[in-house]
């Protein structure tokens, strides 16, 4: 870990170790001293569980205030003298060694095939060595004459881009805007942003140290990718305003045959080895096709090509309850004199304590300055948020109604949710019905909450669940 030097004083050390998460800290700290003291049975990080009745799982350890303070102490003393020349940063943790740490800092059973995954996914070893001392042994000169067109520039297209130039093979980017990003470029409606943490929504091989939030927001997203454009060298290979009209594979020399149409309506035809198609899953909006809706007189856009326009005073519908809905409902709310929501199919939505919440300094420094933090950071958020879920989706068989829950876990989610709803409600204790799904939770993608509830149990929204027949 050569890359990652401990600087500030040490009170600074001291200050910044406060918003750490101890059970990181301490397997950075064994990485970094090899001292089995760090990773001793009687000061095991508690497993992360929700408590009874929570819906939020304690990440903290579960440590009494001296046990942490204590903790803090000794980490400081050792990154006090890694920063004063006094010792060396270690070495990276071995695959076995690896997934040992991520079950001590769990409390619970990590596989070697999910391990050896989060050993790639945190970059302490390099999963381009896959593949590319294969592909170093074919003739520089052979790599650089195959050409390979990616159709889009946002977060695969870049990420396409970067790994090709690292493989020495030549490659173009066609992208229709003016600009990288892709959905973080187009999407600017209220509120937009992720609903998975950015400590892992990022790349895995150009970590960002410096997120403002655990969830940020569109401008921060979009910054990152234009970013990453000229970090990772593509920016100058890359054609704006550009579209893909036609491919056609020319089975006689093995290539294709791109026709391509600039902004300005000059049009071209090139060749391609390899063609990537990197233009996302739902990039192109979808309106409803509702008889009236073309003849509405009002203002009427898509989430997804927002107009930005004063909602003050106005009577604002919005039709559709997912993801981007639930982002910009209440933000849209603030502005309009009234709102009404049109829902088909209610969704899980499940709360959130990191949703707006900022990262905290000490923290956006532990990422920057302490030897095998970020990795373990990122590891620890990956197995937290995505997998662990995974219990309450698997159907037990002698359980009496699937239609609604899967097993035991998976019910109680469910009641946890709905709990949930019930209390963000307020007094309109009569939309309940309506925002209860009719599937098990995790039969569609979790929603993560913004204040869905409370802004729907508003006196100024309202909720339609009839169905529209007309616009009018």
């Amino acid at each position: 870990m050569d890359h990652v030097t401990v600087q500030g004083t040490d009170e600074d050390i001291k200050a910044a170790l406060l918003d750490v998460n101890l059970p990181n800290l301490l397997l950075s700290m064994y990485c970094i001293t090899g001292d089995q003291t760090w990773i001793a049975e009687d000061q095991a990080p508690a497993p992360v569980l929700a408590p009874e009745g929570s819906l939020f799982p304690d990440d903290t350890g579960g440590y009494s205030e001296a046990q942490a303070d204590a903790i803090r102490a000794s980490a400081a003393k050792v990154l006090i003298a890694l920063r004063d020349g006094e010792r060396t940063p270690g070495s990276v943790p071995n695959p076995e060694q690896f997934r040992e740490l991520l079950e001590y800092g769990m409390g619970e059973e990590v596989t070697s095939g999910y391990a050896n995954m989060l050993l790639e996914e945190t970059g302490l070893i390099d999963r381009d060595q896959n593949w590319l001392p294969v592909m170093s042994r074919t003739d520089a000169a052979k790599r650089a004459d195959f050409e390979v067109l990616i159709i889009g520039a946002g977060m695969s297209g870049l990420g396409m881009a970067a790994k090709l130039k690292r493989a020495g093979i030549s490659f173009t980017i066609i992208e229709r805007n003016d600009q990288v990003g892709g959905t973080w470029y187009e999407n600017r409606y209220p509120d937009c942003g992720v609903d998975t943490p950015n400590h892992f929504y990022s790349y895995s091989f150009h970590r960002n140290p410096d997120w403002s939030g655990y969830f940020s927001k569109r401008d921060e997203l979009f910054a990152y990718f234009d970013r990453c454009a000229d970090e990772f060298g593509v920016r100058d290979q890359i054609l704006f305003e550009t579209e893909v009209t036609r491919l056609q594979y020319d089975e006689i020399n093995q290539s294709w045959q791109v026709h391509l149409k600039r902004g300005d309506g000059e049009t071209e035809v090139r060749t391609a080895n390899a063609v990537v198609s990197a233009v996302g899953q739902l990039n192109q909006p979808s309106m409803p096709d509702i008889p009236g809706l073309e003849d509405f007189e009002g203002d009427q856009w898509h989430s997804a090509r927002w107009q930005t326009k004063d909602l003050a005073g106005l009577k604002v519908g919005v039709i559709g309850t997912g993801c981007s809905c639930v982002q910009l409902l209440p933000k849209t709310a603030d502005q309009a004199e009234h709102t009404r929501v049109y829902q088909r199919t209610p969704h899980w939505v499940a709360p959130s304590r990191d949703y707006y919440r900022s990262v905290e300094p000490g923290l956006i420094w532990a990422l920057k300055h302490i030897p095998f933090y970020a990795e373990f950071h990122r590891a620890r958020m990956i197995l937290v948020f995505a997998d662990r879920s995974w219990p309450a989706v698997v159907g037990d068989p002698a359980w009496e109604d699937q239609s609604l829950s899967m097993n035991e876990a998976n019910h109680g989610m469910r009641e946890a949710l709905t709990e949930f709803m019930r209390e963000s409600l307020g007094s309109k204790q009569d939309y309940l019905e309506h925002c209860v799904p009719n599937f098990p939770v995790w039969g569609k993608r979790l929603i993560v909450d913004n204040g869905w509830y409370e802004t729907l149990a508003r006196e100024d929204v309202s909720l339609e669940t009839d169905g529209i027949e007309r616009v009018t």
